[in-house]
């Protein structure tokens, strides 16, 4: 089989031998050799002739000379008719080189004969006229001179073919020569060209035909057919690639064609299908290869007949595109709409074609409903969202005749149930709530979910609002009762925040801001209350926005400054340790009290920033006081509830203290009890990574929480601190000075010191010192003062401390 294919191979496509592949140059070295072997054959017969006739010209004029001198002795004898004399002379002649016969003949006939007989062919004969040697111009007689030229021919003749033979070698010679010249000059370009052509495939195209021979010459006409190829091949590759690329880019648009979920069709002019993709096979539950040459009335329904294509043509003529909505037709009769696009196509001025794109959009309708109800409705409960009933509220006052009232509700510990049950129970609670909650309402009331743990209810009431406590009783009985999900019982309670129309807003958003504001006042009441919204909630609500915006400002404005209230040891009074205050000097509002925009801080997210703030000050302070302060002299700071559950705080006033080169023993951080509680486990870690760190720790505000013995024994702390609200009544009243003593009885078992914050008399200080408490913090001693006159307090307690020491020394 493969030896019939080599067979059929093309002649051309074959590997060519040595006298193949220099078959052009055998040729023209052949046709140059017979042409160069005529030519010395012609030139060598020329050459013969030539000198034919030069040996004849020579013989001929050597034998005149020799008659010429004989002349006279002739014309004497034939004068004196002396024979004899005549053949003297003859004889004589005969002697002489070049004559081979001699004849003299006289006027009277007698004639004298000497040579041989010669063969006319190659024998030179002169004639001479005897004249009369007496000058009279009389004849009388004839002489003739002969010389045979057999011999000189054949030396000629040899002579000429050693030159034919060696033409014949010099030609032959050149012919070589011309062969490879021909060869390295002229086909082994040809020959690497034609491997090149032979060779070459589309892989190969993009290698360009390297010239044979040097640029540096004007180009022959190899070059320039090496050139026409190299230009050639550049077309064909641009050729190949575009087509490639076309092939491609057909492949991937067949391919989106047969997969794109719009039904195709292509028709011709007179609205007659050509072709259609799968979608539209079906969408239509037709087959492309039944249907083409059909009319598209036939194939979609009667909506695309004549009315409708001279409709669409006039569009198409001017807009080269139509869109509209039809109804199109299964093959089973069965319809369905769509959204139809028609444009046209124009191949060539008599090529024209029209695509129609359908698709079916009963599918997209539902899901619009679908989509329209979701963006107005929330998606876990079906009930109306904020969107939704702020619009619903709004039709609700646009009547005019109603009073429609807005609750606000939030669930009581939603979130406890959401950590510890899992999101999916909290999800099933609230679609259990948004039950309870349709149920317990009349039914032209409308209820929302606002949110997460939030619902709202539209309640249409008369001018005097007499029917809201029960229907908050209602909602608050229906709440108290157990839910049962996922096998648990729980037990939910409720806030509520009431807004009124017309006295307590005139719009929807009005009413929706006032009924929150309630809603958050309800919620500091307790659990299960409810609140109606009043002005007053309403501009404190206010001021609290705005205090927790200019409070952004400050910190980046600089407005906040870190005073410090010296803390004395009470068995002398000397200054021991300093507490970082913040405090806020607003340039509109003047000092603010931190009681005032802390709370604010915490519930606006700002707290981390706060902490941040108040331990680069701190830091800051710590580096610039003096250095000869007391021994075991530190700067306490409070930190939030986030900052002691912050893994990261150890690394962050690690990398503090370093950054200004501080001691740890230097810091000392206070936290409550409320907040180390929250988190046990992870503010045990770090609060055990600062100990470990050097930072002292305090407990600050001991007392006003949990207050156990056994909590206590499970963080590193450093002291206590006894809150000031058991300070105020020692030691008038008896509860306050047990407490006090409890706690500090407790503190020295557990081996922790005890500070006392509050001291503001001299008794107080006098009680405290006498049971024991170690320091003391109080307007008794001083009040908070900035960081500067804190600086020079400690300068002036240190010299005071120097003096009193040299006194002693003197006195001693």
């Amino acid at each position: 089989m493969n030896r019939g294919a080599r067979q059929s191979e093309p002649a051309w496509q074959s590997k060519p031998s040595w006298f193949g592949r220099n078959r052009l140059a055998l040729r023209l070295t052949l046709l140059t050799s017979v042409i160069a072997l005529i030519l010395a054959a012609l030139y060598t017969t020329f050459e013969i002739q030539a000198q034919k006739q030069n040996l004849r010209a020579e013989a001929s004029a050597e034998l005149k000379s020799l008659g010429e001198t004989v002349e006279p002795a002739l014309s004497a004898s034939l004068w004196e008719l002396d024979t004899e004399r005549a053949e003297i002379v003859l004889y004589g002649l005969l002697h002489a080189p070049g004559v081979d016969a001699a004849r003299v003949t006289s006027i009277q006939g007698e004639a004298v004969n000497l040579g041989p007989e010669l063969n006319r062919d190659n024998v030179v004969t002169i004639a001479l006229s005897i004249q009369s040697p007496q000058n009279d111009d009389r004849l009388l007689g004839m002489a003739w001179l002969s010389r045979d030229l057999s011999s000189r021919k054949s030396a000629l003749l040899d002579h000429s073919l050693a030159s034919l033979a060696a033409n014949v070698g010099r030609t032959l010679l050149i012919a070589l020569f011309l062969l490879l010249l021909t060869h390295f000059l002229v086909i082994r370009r040809l020959q690497k060209i034609e491997d090149y052509t032979r060779t070459i495939d589309s892989k190969k195209l993009a290698t360009p035909l390297k010239p044979t021979s040097s640029r540096n010459r004007a180009a022959d006409s190899i070059d320039r057919l090496e050139e026409a190829i190299d230009s050639m091949r550049r077309k064909l590759l641009r050729d190949i690639r575009l087509r490639e690329r076309n092939r491609k880019e057909i492949i991937i648009f067949a391919n989106a064609l047969a997969s794109i979920a719009e039904g195709v069709v292509i028709l011709d002019e007179r609205y007659r299908l050509i072709s259609m993709n799968a979608s539209a096979e079906r969408l239509l539950e037709r087959s492309n290869k039944t249907s083409v040459g059909l009319s598209v009335q036939d194939i979609i329904g009667e909506n695309l007949g004549p009315a409708f294509q001279a409709l669409t043509k006039d569009a198409l003529s001017t807009r080269q595109r139509w869109e509209g909505q039809l109804w199109i037709e299964r093959a089973n009769d069965e319809g369905f709409p769509a959204l139809v696009s028609l444009s046209l196509v124009q191949h060539g001025p008599d090529n024209k074609n029209i695509i129609l794109v359908f698709n079916d959009v009963s599918r997209y309708r539902q899901f619009e409903e679908r989509m329209d109800f979701l963006r107005h409705h929330d998606a876990l409960t079906s009930l109306p969202n904020r969107r939704f009933i702020t619009r619903l509220l709004e039709r609700r006052l646009s009547h005019g005749r109603l009073y429609p009232a807005l609750l606000m509700l939030d669930l009581d510990d939603f979130k406890t149930v959401n950590n510890s049950l899992g999101h999916d129970a909290g999800d099933r609670l609230l679609q259990s709530v948004a039950n309870r909650l349709q149920d317990a309402i009349s039914g032209d009331d409308i209820i929302g979910r606002l949110g997460s743990d939030e619902f709202a209810i539209i309640h249409d009431t008369e001018e005097d609002n007499n029917s809201l406590p029960s229907i908050c009783q209602a909602i608050e009985s229906a709440m108290t009762r157990p839910f049962h999900i996922q096998g648990h019982e729980i037990h939910l309670s409720t806030c509520i925040g009431i807004a009124r129309h017309p006295s307590d807003g005139q719009d929807a958003n009005t009413l929706i801001t006032r009924a929150d504001a309630a809603l958050y006042q309800s919620k500091l009441h307790g659990r299960s209350s409810h609140s109606v919204s009043q002005r007053e909630i309403i501009e404190s609500n206010k001021i609290r926005f705005r205090i927790s915006a200019d409070l952004r400002k400050a910190i980046e404005r600089d407005e906040l400054a870190l005073y410090l209230q010296p803390i004395v040891k009470l068995s002398n009074s000397r200054i021991t340790a300093m507490e970082g205050l913040i405090r806020w000097n607003h340039p509109e509002q003047g000092q603010i009290s931190p009681g005032d925009f802390l709370p604010i801080a915490a519930s606006s997210g700002l707290m981390p920033r706060l902490n941040e703030w108040v331990l680069d000050h701190a830091c800051e302070i710590l580096s610039q006081l003096p250095p000869d302060r007391p021994e075991g002299f530190r700067v306490a700071v409070n930190l939030s509830a986030d900052a002691v559950h912050d893994r990261n705080l150890p690394h962050k006033i690690a990398s503090c203290l370093a950054q200004m080169g501080l001691n740890p023993r230097l810091l000392e951080i206070e936290i409550t009890e409320t907040a180390v509680m929250k988190s046990q486990k992870l503010s045990r870690s770090v609060l055990e990574q600062l100990r470990e760190l050097g930072v002292t720790v305090a407990m600050d505000d001991f007392g006003t929480g949990y207050s156990s013995l056994a909590y206590l024994r499970q963080f590193p702390l450093d002291y206590l601190k006894i809150d000031r609200s058991f300070v105020t009544g020692v030691p008038d009243v008896r509860e306050d000075c047990g407490i006090s003593q409890t706690i500090m009885t407790l503190a020295d078992r557990l081996g922790i010191k005890t500070i006392v914050e509050g001291v503001e008399t001299q008794r107080q200080r006098d009680f405290f010192r006498d049971h024991g408490c170690d320091e003391a913090q109080g307007f008794l001693f001083y009040r908070p003062m900035p960081a500067a006159e804190a600086g020079q307090l400690l300068k002036a307690s240190a010299a005071d401390k120097q003096q009193n020491i040299e006194i002693k020394e003197g006195h001693e």
